[in-house]
């Protein structure tokens, strides 16, 4: 496996990607009713406590990226660092969790649009 080239990306660019990869859902036009539905008035709390943790994602990732730099995602930094029988595991439940947030997103849509055609 070619290996890729340390620091190719700047900061802004990683950022650039994450964002387009990210904008096209509707998630954060729909998370923040359903997240305010269900919380009430800890809503500020639910999104504090997901902003730390996602941010304890990030630094993890962040060190694996700059550590191991080759294409494949949480399958290669698994793989090289609980082996490859769990890199397969985290692949297929990656590809699980995309299918099912397609799926879900599709079906949010729709009523999301037919909320607002009616």
């Amino acid at each position: 496996m070619s290996e890729l080239r340390k620091d190719s990306l700047s900061f802004l660019e990683a950022l650039g990607q994450s964002v387009a990869n990210v904008s096209p859902t509707l998630t954060p036009a729909i998370a923040v009713a359903v997240v305010a539905g269900m919380a009430g008035t800890a809503s500020w709390l639910v999104y504090v406590l997901a902003t730390i943790a996602l941010v304890i994602i990030g630094v993890n990732i962040g060190k694996l990226a700059s550590k191991i730099s080759a294409a494949g995602s949480f399958f290669i930094y698994v793989s090289r660092g609980l082996g490859p029988s769990w890199g397969i595991l985290s692949g297929w439940a990656m590809l699980a969790a995309y299918l099912f947030t397609a799926m879900a997103l599709t079906a949010a849509t729709g009523l999301f649009l037919q909320d607002i055609l009616s």
